[in-house]
C-alpha cells in the first residue's frame, strides 16, 4: 500500500495559510480527531472528504491525481460526467441517478449530498427542486443560514449549491435574501482567490447584489452599493484586472426597471449589462429591443 500520508499534509498546510481552525473546516464533514488523524497521516480520507477538506481551505484538487478505490473511482466518474448536462436535461439526470444508486453509500453525508443533488435536477417543479438543494447543503452544513454563508467554509459542491438556492431566491423575487447571498459570495471569492476567474466572479456576485436592488426599485442603494463595491479593486492589488476595473468604474450606472408583476426581468437586464460591459453595444441594444416587443419589459440604463 502506498504511503499517502501526503495528503493529510496538503490539507494541513492549505489550513494553516488560510488561518482556519480545525473545528470549522471539518464541521460537517468529520470530527476534529478525524481530521487531526488525516493530518498527521495516521488517517487516509477517501476521495470525496479529502476535495471537501482541501477545497474548504482553500486548496485545489484539479491537477491532482492519487490512489482511490474502485468504487470511489466509479463513482467519481459518475459525478464528473454529470457536468456536462444542464439543469433541463433531466432524463439523463435520471439516468446518472440509477447509476450513482448502485455504486454510492447514502449512510455517507458526503454521498448522499450528491444524490439528493441529481435528484434535484430530475424536477421540473422549482419549489420541489429547491427543497432537493437545501437536503444536499444541509448533508455537510447542517442547519446552514444562507443568509449567512460569508461565516462557512465552503467546498466548490457546497459553493455551487449555495449558488443554485440562490437562483431560486432571485427567481421567487425574494431580492432581499438574494442580494445577501450574492455579497455573501463576493466576499468568499475576494477572501482568498485563487486566480483570475476567483476574482471576476466576485464581481459577477457584486453585480447580482446590484441588480437585486434595482429590480427593488432601491435606486439610491444602488447608486451606493456600486460606489462601495467597485472602488476598493485598485489596478495595482490586481493587474489582470486593470481593464475590468476600469469598465466597471466608468461604466457602472443604474437602471430603472418596469415590469409586470408576475415578471422579475432580472435575466434580461443581466443581459443587457452584461453586454455593454463587455463593449458588445449592438447586441445589448437588440437584447432590449427584443425585451421591450416580445416580452413586454420597458428599461433604461444610464452609465456614468
Amino acid at each position: 500500500m502506498p504511503d499517502l500520508s501526503y495528503l493529510g499534509k496538503m490539507i494541513y498546510e492549505a489550513r494553516s495559510k488560510a488561518g482556519i481552525t480545525s473545528s470549522k473546516l471539518c464541521y460537517g464533514l468529520c470530527s476534529v480527531s478525524m481530521l487531526s488523524r488525516i493530518e498527521s497521516g495516521e488517517r487516509t480520507p477517501g476521495l470525496l472528504l479529502f476535495s471537501a477538506l482541501l477545497q474548504r481551505a482553500g486548496g485545489s484538487v484539479k491537477d491532482l491525481v492519487f490512489l482511490c478505490s474502485k468504487r470511489e473511482a466509479t463513482l467519481y466518474s459518475i459525478i464528473t460526467s454529470s457536468y456536462e448536462y444542464s439543469a433541463d436535461t433531466v432524463e439523463k439526470f435520471k439516468k446518472i441517478c440509477t447509476d450513482y444508486l448502485e455504486t454510492a453509500d447514502l449512510s455517507n453525508n458526503l454521498e448522499l449530498q450528491y444524490y439528493y443533488f441529481f435528484q434535484s435536477q430530475c424536477q421540473t417543479d422549482s419549489n420541489k427542486r429547491f427543497e432537493l438543494v437545501m437536503k444536499a447543503l444541509e448533508c455537510t452544513l447542517p442547519d446552514v443560514d444562507l443568509e449567512n454563508i460569508s461565516s462557512y467554509c465552503l467546498s466548490s459542491v457546497e459553493r455551487d449549491l449555495v449558488s443554485r438556492a440562490l437562483s431560486h431566491y432571485v427567481h421567487t423575487k425574494n431580492t432581499r435574501v438574494a442580494a445577501k447571498i450574492y455579497e455573501d459570495l463576493a466576499y468568499l471569492q475576494e477572501k482568498d482567490p485563487s486566480d483570475i476567474s476567483a476574482i471576476k466572479s466576485s464581481f459577477l456576485d457584486r453585480y447580482g447584489v446590484l441588480v437585486c436592488y434595482l429590480v427593488d426599485g432601491d435606486i439610491d442603494e444602488v447608486l451606493h452599493l456600486g460606489k462601495r463595491f467597485f472602488k476598493k479593486y485598485d489596478p495595482d492589488t490586481f493587474p489582470d484586472m486593470e481593464l475590468a476595473v476600469s469598465r466597471y468604474r466608468y461604466q457602472f450606472g443604474y437602471a430603472k426597471l418596469y415590469t409586470d408583476e408576475d415578471s422579475s426581468g432580472i435575466d434580461v437586464v443581466t443581459a443587457y449589462y452584461m453586454n455593454r460591459l463587455l463593449e458588445n453595444y449592438k447586441h445589448a441594444e437588440a437584447i432590449r429591443e427584443d425585451a421591450r416587443v416580445d416580452l413586454g419589459y420597458e428599461f433604461e440604463i444610464e452609465f456614468m
